[in-house]
């Protein structure tokens, strides 16, 4: 199973999104990490359930601060509650951080309850945490609701004798009511670690819900402050299709240079695609993005485009780029060899996949490149695998999709995605090069070459 620790670092650029999130808490983060990568569209959908019911709590101000503010006290207990669950004697400490977790348990759960859509919690999508005022009762037993712990009168009136006793005297006499209190004390510390032993599961039920609630609440949050969508789960026939599909990192650094990212449009279906077209065409930034939105949807995010459809997969790769281990001592090129390989063998096992590859064989010679590209065309073909590989080789005995990056009109870069037609790969670098202000001597003896061909 793929976690989302596995991909953070991923080349698509999903660690950007991830530290956008407004999680409140180290829990939530180390949950979010540990989170499986979703293979079921109905488990997507419920998902987004969630989402779209969190977006309620962001509407209502009271109930959004409430709960973050909660959040943002949330601990991770887990081995304390490990230690109840195991029917150990807890000292005060620990005693008070099942109690504080109580508390904002029963604090949010309030909270939630206060939204029409959690009345119910059997209907209510957003995780709420079990009712843990019975625990609550038996850690504060005056009924203060503070958040502090400590071994109070109440809970015997023995006790309460000796603690008088101990402020009324002095000498042999209060050192001897000093150590009977203690003693007290520790045989009432087990008390109550024994009647709370039974409420471990559901404190460890809370940690979790609460944290999950933390993430959910963050990714609305994200959705409705970025715009983003939720897309719509398709049959993996379809495979995929997006409208204003950008970069939100890319975006964002052309943003603080006073540019702007041009939004794709793109769709693709099963089997290959080829996109072809000039250097800086953006070609291996759509790589990028349909990777980035594939993981973003089968981790329960919403997706940076105006509309998205999306078709789930088991095993998803992008090749790009430096393809080179150093580790292993690879070159770039073996290193290429060796990843498209996973590809293969995962597509081959009868995995759903999604293979994305920038220009592989790029750093070969062009007879031996092309052969490689086409080759892997057909095999791809063969075991049905969703594709997209962009190149510069041209294939023409090869029967799949061909895109092209529409390019330069009237002076400016267009990079939209267009059906290749015919026309194969365009011959544009030179023109490129001339545009960039290339040497024009260079540029004069360039065309005359490729005339010459």
């Amino acid at each position: 199973m793929i976690r989302f620790k596995d991909i953070v670092d991923s080349k698509c650029g999903i660690r950007y999104c991830f530290e956008q999130l407004e999680l409140c808490s180290g829990v939530a983060r180390r949950m979010l990490l540990e989170t499986c990568m979703m293979e079921s569209g109905e488990e997507i959908r419920s998902s987004y359930l969630s989402m779209l019911e969190a977006v309620r709590i962001l509407d209502d101000a009271d109930v959004y601060e409430c709960i973050i503010a909660n959040l943002c006290q949330l601990h991770d207990i887990g081995p304390t509650i490990a230690r109840l669950g195991n029917g150990e004697v807890l000292d005060d400490i620990e005693l008070f951080e099942i109690k504080h977790l109580a508390l904002i348990s029963s604090k949010v759960r309030t909270k939630l309850g206060t939204l029409s859509l959690c009345s119910d919690k059997s209907e209510c999508k957003l995780p709420v945490p079990d009712d843990l005022e019975a625990l609550i009762d038996i850690l504060d037993p005056d009924g203060l609701r503070i958040n502090s712990f400590y071994i109070y009168d109440s809970y015997s009136p023995e006790l309460a004798a000796l603690r008088n006793r101990i402020r009324h005297s002095d000498g042999r006499d209060k050192e001897e009511a000093y150590v009977e209190a203690s003693g007290l004390e520790a045989s009432i510390r087990a008390a109550i670690s024994s009647r709370a032993k039974g409420f471990a599961e559901r404190l460890s039920g809370a940690l979790s819900s609460l944290a999950l609630l933390d993430i959910v609440v963050a990714k609305a949050k994200m959705m409705e402050d970025k715009g983003y969508v939720i897309p719509k789960i398709v049959s993996e026939r379809e495979a995929g299709s997006y409208e204003g599909l950008y970069h939100p990192e890319i975006a964002s650094r052309l943003e603080k240079e006073g540019k702007n990212f041009q939004p794709i449009d793109f769709s693709f279906s099963q089997g290959p695609t080829l996109l072809v077209g000039i250097n800086m065409g953006g070609k291996s930034v759509l790589l990028k993005m349909l990777a980035l939105a594939q993981y973003l949807t089968q981790f329960g995010f919403a997706v940076p485009a105006t509309s998205a459809r999306v078709s789930v997969m088991e095993d998803i790769f992008l090749v790009s780029g430096d393809a080179e281990s150093s580790t292993e001592g690879l070159s770039s090129f073996a290193g290429e060899i060796k990843s498209i390989e996973k590809v293969i063998e995962a597509s081959r096992s009868g995995k759903k996949t999604l293979a994305l590859i920038d220009e592989p064989a790029r750093t070969t010679n062009p007879v031996e490149g092309t052969a490689l590209v086409s080759a892997l065309t057909v095999i791809l073909e063969e075991m049905g695998t969703v594709t997209v590989i962009t190149t510069h080789y041209d294939t023409p005995d090869v029967k799949c999709r061909c895109m092209r990056v529409k390019g330069y009109m009237d002076g400016k870069m267009d990079y939209s995605i267009i059906d290749a037609g015919e026309a194969g790969v365009p011959h544009e670098a030179i023109d490129t090069a001339r545009r960039l202000g290339a040497d024009r001597r260079w540029m004069e003896l360039a065309y005359k070459f490729v005339e010459k061909r």
